[in-house]
């Protein structure tokens, strides 16, 4: 299957749009729910996963890609993964 270059570059954007306008809102969710020594945990926490998802994610990609031999399987693992941590917040 052949996709457009421009077609993916735009698709990219928009997808880049979408996520970074989620973050500042997404920052004022433990002020806003939580007081004191409990918001400062809950940034914590949520700062840690984070971390902790950015180290695991390329290993899991690679693996996806020795293992099928195609870069597409740990792109589209990493599609179902993103909207699924987006459902753990809310």
């Amino acid at each position: 299957m052949s996709v457009s270059p421009v077609v993916a570059l735009l698709a990219l954007c928009g997808v880049a749009a979408g996520m970074y306008s989620t973050i500042s809102p997404f920052w004022e969710l433990p002020a806003a729910t939580f007081a004191g020594a409990a918001a400062a945990s809950d940034l914590a926490a949520v700062n840690s996963l984070g971390s902790l998802a950015g180290f695991a994610a390329p290993y899991a990609v690679g693996a996806l890609n020795d293992h099928t031999g195609d870069s597409r399987s740990g792109l589209v693992m990493l599609a179902f993964v993103l909207p699924a941590g987006a459902g753990f917040r809310t």
